[in-house]
């Protein structure tokens, strides 16, 4: 199906959509530098010391699931700058005739971000989640001299 864009409050719509798409890129950098440091910290001198046989299968799948999320990012990232190019015309008003397929689009973008959002949530939580206890485990356990 496709629109005239006639309507100013259309107008107005599809530029808050292009400056929400401007806005995820920003998110998805975060996310990136996020995921970098939950993986230095991983192997860093405070968590890497704490690692005990028993947590080898959990941080293994939480590093393999970190790599999957900065996969995704980057696939989101470029589907995205897709979308942004894709409006711009809009926005600058140099085509008038719109389709709907562009707001189904921008839905779907934006529930795969919150999805990979949610899954960094859950490997951040694993991560603090085994530091806590190993740290709570080591503070308990009492120290020979």
């Amino acid at each position: 199906m496709t629109t005239a864009i006639e309507d100013d409050v259309l107008n107005e719509e599809l530029q808050e959509l292009y400056l929400i798409s401007k806005h995820w890129i920003s998110d998805l950098d975060f996310l990136k530098g996020e995921i970098d440091f939950l993986k230095k910290l991983v192997f860093g001198k405070t968590f890497y010391p704490l690692i005990q046989a028993d947590d080898l299968e959990k941080v293994a799948e939480t590093l393999i699931k970190a790599e999957w999320i900065l996969d995704e990012q980057s696939k989101l990232k470029s589907g995205i700058f897709n979308h942004l190019q894709t409006l711009k015309p809009y926005v600058l008003r140099s085509i008038q005739d719109y389709n709907v397929s562009l707001i189904e689009l921008h839905s779907q973008l934006d529930n795969q971000l919150r999805e990979l959002m949610l899954d960094f949530i859950s490997v951040k939580n694993v991560v603090f989640d085994m530091t806590i206890q190993r740290l709570k485990k080591n503070s308990a356990t009492p120290e020979l001299d």
